[in-house]
């Protein structure tokens, strides 16, 4: 298979050595295999690609050197938050201030905390979702949760006694 001698085989190994990207080091990888001769099968074989790939590699090598090798797939992070991170901050401030005069609440819950995003910051989330921005501000409940009304404090005791750490 024809490669384009933009660069030298040293050049490529020392690249792939050096580069970040796994992906990125791969393709320099494959266009050096290239260019000792080997096949896109035995090329493909051994760095654990399908031969179309490694062919592609080569063509795009070929056309546009080492800027062909860059993946042009955009790098998403996720979903978009529904808060930019100042409205997160005042979210919490207000959160952290309190209830108003207006309002009957001593302890928020997060139904509460929700229909105060919507109400003062136009945003409908779900509960996970505002659990999730006070994740991200370190905020923990402020009550522990419930004891059902049957539990025996003593069987409890005898069984977290009884209990043998797990191996994992």
């Amino acid at each position: 298979m024809f490669v384009a001698s933009y660069h030298t085989i040293k050049e490529l190994n020392a690249l792939s050595k050096k580069k970040a990207y796994a992906s990125y080091s791969f393709k320099l990888r494959a266009v050096a295999m290239a260019m000792e001769g080997e096949s896109a099968s035995q090329i493909g074989e051994t760095l654990g690609y399908c031969t179309s790939a490694i062919q592609k590699w080569i063509r795009r090598y070929n056309h546009h050197s080492l800027e062909g090798l860059i993946d042009r797939r955009p790098i998403i992070s996720g979903r978009k938050r529904a808060l930019t991170p100042e409205q997160e901050k005042a979210f919490l401030d207000r959160v952290e201030k309190g209830s108003g005069p207006s309002e009957l609440l001593k302890i928020y819950h997060l139904s509460d905390l929700q229909f105060i995003l919507k109400k003062e910051f136009g945003k409908n989330l779900t509960l996970p979702g505002v659990w999730g921005i006070l994740r991200r501000f370190s905020c923990t409940p402020l009550t522990r949760r419930l004891q059902r009304y049957k539990a025996n404090p003593k069987e409890q005791k005898n069984l977290k006694k009884s209990r043998k750490p797990s191996m994992h």
